[in-house]
């Protein structure tokens, strides 16, 4: 198991949920180091990054800091060889595009990694007063929620016309009335032009004139696959990135499999027929699933199909 982070395997949906009333990292965990290299047998390679992937060699590179207990790192690479890949590479947060300020300014955050969540857990606790969402998904009104009782305010501004825009304007709207009684501020059809600020942000402006203080900006504008690193790799992906697998999880390239948040996959609705859709669903129990059903098609040779449970 190679993962880029430095982290055991955790529970990532619960970060916006409750890290900011637990500092404990470990309660996060999933399974501990013995149980997974001990029981399971897995050799893990925290904190190595893959740097490509090459089919017709069946060997993948990866890079990686060498410990050697001085100031410098030095980043090595090495490569592995597989007889068959599974690609389970996740997404990352996506970030301001042309908005001024953006680059430079501190006080402005994600939450998509455990790391994220510990800083973001300091930034609020010791520097945030006016704290200022962009987003109004799901990500958006659950860590608003979750920090309101201990900001000065708390703000949530959208692009669309209605939040929560995949469950429809209905739920999106009471939703939306819900929150507010809690005291959180929700403006929609609000696009971010510029931050201000010397050092730190200060100040939020909109493109219809909007203007706001804010000290921590927290943006949960929605996330994009993480797979740059197959750009040559002859892996078939959409026009988003995402990689196309078939009802079994399979790639176009033998032995190569992938599942979870970077995956386009097809799906059946009422009439159960496989492949009437393909689409990409980043939620942790689509993730879950689709890593259970490549197991079993590869043990009974039989296909299970995925459906939309919500």
């Amino acid at each position: 198991m190679i993962s880029r982070e430095n982290d055991l395997p955790y529970d990532r949906k619960s970060l916006s949920k409750r890290l900011f009333n637990d500092d404990n990292s470990h309660s996060f965990t999933l399974r501990s180091r013995d149980f997974l290299e001990k029981r399971l047998g897995v050799h893990l390679l925290l904190g190595h990054s893959v740097r490509n992937v090459r089919p017709e060699e069946k060997r993948i590179f990866v890079e990686y800091k060498q410990k050697n207990g001085g100031g410098g790192e030095p980043t090595l690479v090495r490569a592995l060889e597989y007889e068959e890949l599974v690609l389970a590479l996740g997404a990352t947060s996506k970030r301001l595009q042309g908005v001024q300020g953006a680059d430079y300014l501190e006080g402005i955050t994600h939450l998509r990694t455990l790391n994220d969540a510990q800083q973001l857990s300091i930034e609020l606790n010791e520097s945030a007063k006016n704290v200022a969402i962009i987003g109004s998904g799901f990500l958006g009104f659950e860590i608003s929620s979750l920090i309101y009782p201990i900001a000065r305010s708390v703000s949530i501004y959208g692009k669309a016309s209605t939040p929560l825009t995949l469950l429809g304007s209905e739920v999106g709207n009471e939703i939306r009335k819900f929150i507010r009684e809690q005291g959180v501020i929700i403006r929609q059809d609000s696009v971010l032009r510029s931050m201000g600020g010397f050092d730190r942000v200060e100040d939020l402006k909109f493109r219809d004139g909007l203007t706001a203080i804010a000290d921590t900006v927290i943006v949960a504008i929605g996330i994009m696959p993480s797979t740059s690193i197959l750009m040559g790799s002859g892996i078939r992906t959409n026009a988003e990135g995402y990689i196309l697998v078939d009802e079994a999880m399979r790639t176009n390239i033998p032995n190569i499999y992938a599942c979870g948040d970077c995956v386009n996959f097809p799906i059946s609705f009422n009439s159960g027929q496989v492949g009437e859709r393909r689409i990409n669903l980043p939620h942790w129990q689509v993730a879950q699933y689709q890593g259970i059903k490549r197991n079993w098609e590869r043990g009974k040779g039989r296909s299970i199909s995925i459906k939309i449970f919500f």
